[in-house]
């Protein structure tokens, strides 16, 4: 996935602002950057839930998303982890991951999910240990345990593309070491491209490929994670530094 001279502008406020950037397959990218730089809306931007203002974001064997039918076919290929979780209380951990699978039914099916989607789901359930609360109402879970039952409804997709979205804000730090090291296994070994925005930088540092870093908007910084030190930190976040 390539971005070029993505701009987007809310109410009079850029948000973005002509960031050109391209996106590696079966590598994580961390997307960092202080409060407000816009990058839970260059997230929602990259999978089609906000419409730029501005610029063309082409996808492999797919070229510019342009079209309906061409963003249908990326979001078929693609899974979220949203940082609210957009989970409904009242349903189930089981069903809420079933919602990530809407797109997969015929939309006159009156049939219940498939088999094959329910074990999708389970098996997503169980990713994130959560198999034995598959069937508990969502809202009595924990704040961490509804997390990882919106990480689990990402993954029951198998996604080619996986966008994340502070999805390890309410976790203890071993669990999100865990899961860290959880998506690093499926970019090797299935080849999955991880995009995932965070404000933690030691897990950034510790499992991404890459760093990209958001500063008002505009792209500060764009490199391999092991160039991301304390000179290029200090300029995405304050702007300031020797470089």
């Amino acid at each position: 996935m390539t971005v070029t001279d993505l701009s987007l502008e809310r109410n009079g406020r850029l948000i973005l602002d002509k960031a050109r950037l391209s996106i590696d397959q079966g590598q994580i990218t961390a997307i960092v950057g202080p409060s407000g730089a816009g990058k839970s809306s260059l997230i929602h931007v990259l999978n089609g839930s906000i419409t730029p203002t501005s610029g063309v974001i082409h996808a492999t064997d797919l070229g510019p998303l342009s079209s309906p039918t061409t963003w249908e076919r990326m979001r078929k290929r693609t899974g979220t982890i949203f940082q609210g979780n957009a989970l409904i209380g009242r349903l189930p951990a089981l069903d809420n991951v079933l919602s990530g699978l809407v797109d997969t039914r015929h939309p006159l099916s009156l049939l219940p999910w498939s088999r094959v989607a329910r074990a999708r789901a389970m098996d997503a359930l169980r990713q994130v240990d959560l198999l034995d609360r598959a069937f508990e109402r969502t809202e009595n879970l924990s704040g961490g345990e509804q997390q990882r039952v919106g990480i689990a409804r990402a993954l029951a997709r198998q996604p080619r593309l996986l966008f994340a979205d502070e999805p390890f804000s309410a976790l203890d730090r071993p669990l999100a070491m865990r899961f860290c090291e959880l998506f690093a296994a499926s970019t090797r070994e299935t080849g999955r491209t991880v995009v995932l925005v965070t404000h933690q930088l030691d897990l950034a540092r510790a499992f991404a490929d890459r760093v990209i870093g958001l500063r008002s908007g505009r792209i500060a910084f764009d490199g391999p994670t092991t160039l991301f030190d304390k000179e290029a930190e200090r300029y995405v976040f304050s702007g300031n530094s020797n470089l």
